[in-house]
């Protein structure tokens, strides 16, 4: 419900977002990333979320296409950043879930994520983003570049993302959820 206020940032970006962790990659989408820039010089990842780094970030704080906001992200902060991306990466190591994957589905945007624990469940592959091997930062980098470079696999994606959205949210599925709860409770 809350409205993006402004662009946090002008150029075409990927997005990290969320606590830091050990179980969340980072250190995996930092290493893409190099990889992405020699293919697309001009994109860039803004890695978003406070926590501690279990890893030595110092030989990527100067490369240009790479932005740091390490603390607290407000809500509406969180909205601007999310809505300007053109995708999320999620380079979890492990998952049972990942309420930013949630929250990047509740504004539209793609996911890119590796196939452990739920998340194949949650991100459909080539439909709401694109799942990658775990660990493996030359095909996180490929796939990053393969979404960004086809703009129609993008769109549709996002498409897809606000037809299931729309589909969930649609009072003929809410009351058929009701209904089956209130059959159940019958029995």
């Amino acid at each position: 419900y809350i409205k993006p206020s402004g662009r946090v940032f002008d150029d075409k970006y990927i997005l990290f977002f969320g606590q830091m962790a050990p179980h969340k990659g980072l250190e995996i989408l930092l290493q893409a990333m190099v990889e992405v820039h020699k293919r697309i010089p001009n994109l860039k990842l803004i890695v978003a979320g406070n926590g501690k780094l279990d890893f030595d970030f110092e030989p990527y704080r100067g490369l240009g296409y790479i932005i740091g906001k390490f603390r607290y992200i407000g809500i509406q902060e969180e909205v601007n950043l999310f809505k300007g991306a053109e995708i999320l990466v999620c380079p979890y190591k492990e998952a049972t879930q990942s309420g930013v994957v949630q929250t990047s589905f509740s504004l539209g945007l793609p996911v890119i994520g590796p196939n452990v624990g739920a998340l194949p469940g949650i991100i459909e592959d080539y439909v709401t983003g694109k799942i990658v091997p775990p660990y493996d930062y030359l095909s996180l980098a490929n796939a990053i570049v393969e979404i960004i470079n086809n703009h129609d696999v993008l769109q549709e994606m996002k498409k897809n993302i606000e037809l299931k959205r729309n589909a969930q949210k649609s009072w003929k599925s809410i009351v058929n959820d009701y209904v089956d709860i209130y059959k159940r409770c019958q029995s």
